[in-house]
């Protein structure tokens, strides 16, 4: 299967009219003295690439999370008990030992 990247670039591609532009603020810098790198941005959540969801369309259409949780229960609920205990076990591991990282699991 060939995959195609048709990402925009955030700062650089057109805002649907009347719809703010993306805006970074560095707020500390290395280069400055600083003991890191820090940037702050705001974006319109319907900038750039992005995907939406029925909500954004109907009162009462689903949201993206829901999507997301409904997929997720699907595919966890058609796993067997011992691969639900064994992901349990995963996820309270990494909650309990992690450092505040960032996670991505894919099921």
């Amino acid at each position: 299967m060939k995959l195609y990247d048709i990402s925009q670039e955030v700062f650089s591609c057109a805002v649907y009219p009347g719809d703010p532009k993306p805006e970074r603020q560095v707020l500390s810098s290395v280069d400055a003295g600083s003991v890191c790198n820090l940037t702050a941005f705001s974006m319109c959540a319907h900038n750039g690439t992005h995907i939406d969801a029925p909500f954004h369309f109907l009162h009462h259409g689903k949201s993206v999370e829901q999507i997301v949780t409904d997929g997720m229960q699907t595919k966890i609920s058609q796993m067997t008990e011992d691969c639900q205990s064994k992901l349990q076990d995963t996820l309270q591991k990494i909650i309990n030992d992690s450092n505040g990282g960032m996670i991505c699991i894919i099921i």
